[in-house]
């Protein structure tokens, strides 16, 4: 076919293309579409979103696409990753899926927390720490104030894959402290001991199958556990929990951004959590209930919000006005 006939041809089928009931696709389905019909050609002389030859087809894709969005078919409802609330993780403890108790508690319990702390993403990064040789994650460490913390140096990650186009990045450091008001549910306390359950030999692995017979301190072979089983831990503690809301290992990246988020953490701070070198970590967080209802109390000047007077709010206005405004 020459370029002409292919330009005709494309346009023809963005405006016929339907679902198998007939329906119209979402604006961002029929881009995809087109997109695929620029890997499907397989040639690098084709270009359709660049070459002059397929600008009507290029102008029928917008058109369309301005067209569906009128019709509310913009674009598709994207899922976003569930975050975990603190009544879930409650109840997480509570039922026993976290814990130290055995061998498959402690290293479930190692994941969620490392997952959490670190904003680790799914079961990829999960797999790459090393608790050898270069281990990634070290501690407990003391800082100048006397409190112990573990120490996360990232190597590689999605972001940063160690080769010359990232040679100049700079990495990730995360501290993770000790929890002194719940010492049972302490990162800190609940690492070292998983540290000194490790199997004997020195392997380049972080999380190990637990033994099915073990001793007071060798719980662990040095079997890695494998990727998938690391993929689908939180949604394994979360059905025996018995929570509805199945969750994956990826919620922990998206819980501890939206927890620092709801705290009223600095994003730039957030991002030195996660690893975020763009405004990309504002997908990973969510807005609670109570602050969407305080933005609209706000707006709608609800007695439930205290709000400061001009006064209360600059103090230093109320100083600069005159005598006589004062009186006024």
């Amino acid at each position: 076919m020459s370029l002409s006939t292919i330009n005709t041809a494309f346009k023809y089928f963005l405006f016929e293309a339907r679902k198998l009931d007939g329906t119209q696709y979402t604006a961002d389905t029929v881009h995809g579409l087109f997109t695929a019909l620029q890997s499907g050609l397989r040639r690098k002389d084709i270009n359709l979103f660049e070459d002059q030859q397929f600008e009507e087809s290029r102008t029928c894709l917008d058109a369309l696409m301005k067209e569906l969005s009128k019709k509310g078919l913009g674009s598709s409802a994207r899922k976003k990753t569930e975050t975990i609330s603190m009544d879930v993780e409650e109840r997480l403890w509570s039922s026993g899926s976290l814990g130290e108790d055995d061998p498959r508690q402690l290293v479930d319990t190692v994941l969620y927390l490392t997952g959490l702390h670190f904003a680790l993403r799914g079961g990829r990064e999960h797999r790459a720490p090393r608790l050898f040789s270069n281990p990634q994650i070290t501690g407990p460490h003391t800082d100048d104030n006397g409190r112990k913390y573990l120490l996360s140096t990232e190597d590689a990650s999605k972001t940063n894959h160690g080769g010359l186009k990232h040679r100049k990045l700079v990495l990730k450091h995360v501290r993770a402290y000790e929890n002194t008001d719940n010492p049972k549910r302490c990162f800190v306390r609940l690492f070292e001991k998983y540290t000194l359950c490790k199997p004997g030999e020195h392997t380049e692995y972080f999380y190990f199958t637990p033994r099915r017979t073990r001793t007071s301190k060798d719980w662990y072979t040095a079997n890695a556990i494998c990727h998938y089983t690391l993929q689908v831990t939180v949604k394994r503690l979360c059905k025996t929990s018995v929570i509805e809301d199945m969750k994956t290992s990826h919620s922990l990246r998206a819980t501890a951004a939206t927890r620092l988020y709801q705290g009223d953490v600095d994003e730039q701070m957030i991002c030195e959590i996660t690893g975020h070198r763009s405004d990309a970590v504002r997908n990973y967080k969510r807005t609670s209930d109570n602050q969407k209802a305080t933005v609209s109390d706000i707006l709608s000047m609800s007695k439930k919000m205290n709000l400061p007077s001009r006064e209360e709010a600059d103090p230093k206005r109320a100083d600069d006005q005159r005598p006589e405004d004062k009186l006024n």
